[in-house]
């Protein structure tokens, strides 16, 4: 009876520990808990579906030009919230359009205003040197699903 008690602390305690990796460095917040502190933190929004079923999914005006993006992300249990991003789904003059960072600039009750970084990729997945344009929106809070915010290191 120890044996199996003692196991099954075990089995706990190293779940858990797993479990921090997950998203350890970020804080997911509902648009609702979103204020005037989170201003200048880094964050990324999580759109709501679209009547598609497709997840994440959102179309930006870039250069006068509406294009559509895409969520991906990339399997790295370190750090989650730069292995996430928005990805054009078409090309645009042969490159692919990535949104990889969001700064928040300015919150209302019912909106967030954010500066969006972003960053061209050609064939094979390569960044584009010199190339990269930043935009700021303005995104009601009903068509964001949740806010994930850059957890800000503490000093020692």
């Amino acid at each position: 009876m120890k044996k199996t008690a003692i196991i099954l602390i075990a089995v706990i305690c190293v779940a858990q520990s797993f479990g921090q990796f997950d998203r350890q460095d970020m804080v997911s917040l509902k648009t609702k808990k979103v204020d005037a502190s989170y201003i200048g933190r880094l964050a990324r929004l999580d759109f709501l579906k679209n009547t598609t079923g497709v997840n994440d999914t959102v179309v930006l005006v870039i250069n006068n030009n509406p294009v559509q993006f895409i969520n991906k992300q990339v399997d790295n249990v370190q750090s989650n919230f730069y292995s996430q991003y928005l990805e054009s789904v078409a090309n645009s003059d042969g490159y692919a359009i990535r949104l990889e960072k969001t700064r928040i600039d300015a919150v209302t009750a019912d909106s967030i205003q954010v500066t969006n970084y972003f960053s061209f990729y050609s064939k094979g997945n390569v960044l584009a040197a010199g190339k990269s344009l930043q935009q700021q929106y303005w995104f009601s809070k009903k068509m964001i699903n949740r806010v994930l915010v850059k957890e800000e290191k503490k000093g020692i």
